[in-house]
């Protein structure tokens, strides 16, 4: 894993260098709108968001990410929302508005809720019956992290980014089961370290 950063920040190093060789025919945004990847769980529910990165100080912004997840798949529902959070600071020199190589500390709050109901045919019983099996699951992920990218702007205002980096999760899941003779209730939980790993288009203004 540590070769894999390594050499994923070595590649955008080399892409900021060859830029800079260009001509800077860029104008200096201060707003950017964008769609992209979040992954930053394991088994993460919210891999994409829509975002706005507002320029806040000199080379500095301040994102807002939107998370949404809605989702059906038989007889399974699966909806909920999130948001993610980021500092960030622009470090390449030559660079106006908001692209070049930037360090950012990240943030995301996500709360989802999984509905599953299925009906079975019970042979136990005399006679037999069709019985109804519920479960509904909600989860609450929290994470915090910090992520190394570049972030380009093209002419016209089309933009992309880059990042990875690393960071804590959180999971905390309760799932509330009915059917088979009776209510369940199981809290289960799950954390540790893992990369995060962000890739984003979007349009400067």
């Amino acid at each position: 894993m540590k070769k894999t950063l390594f050499c994923f920040a070595a590649m955008l190093v080399l892409l900021e260098l060859n830029a800079q060789k260009e001509k800077n025919s860029s104008i200096e945004h201060r707003n950017v709108l964008k769609i992209g990847t979040n992954t930053y769980f394991t088994g993460d529910e919210f891999p994409f968001s829509i975002s706005w990165e507002t320029k806040v100080g000199n080379r500095e912004s301040f994102q807002l990410g939107v998370l949404p997840r809605l989702q059906k798949y038989g007889d399974e529902k699966t909806s909920g929302f999130g948001f993610n959070l980021a500092y960030r600071k622009y470090i390449s020199r030559g660079k106006t508005g908001l692209q070049g190589l930037f360090i950012s500390p990240v943030v995301k709050i996500g709360f989802l809720t999984e509905n599953n109901e299925a009906t079975y045919y019970d042979y136990n019983s005399n006679p037999p019956v069709y019985l109804t099996y519920k479960q509904e699951t909600k989860t609450s992920n929290f994470g915090i992290g910090f992520v190394f990218g570049q972030h380009w702007v093209f002419r016209g205002g089309l933009s992309l980014e880059l990042s990875s980096g690393m960071g804590y999760f959180s999971n905390k899941y309760k799932a509330t089961q009915e059917g088979g003779g009776g209510v369940y209730f199981s809290p289960e939980n799950e954390s540790g370290i893992m990369p995060n790993i962000q890739i984003g288009f979007g349009i400067a203004f």
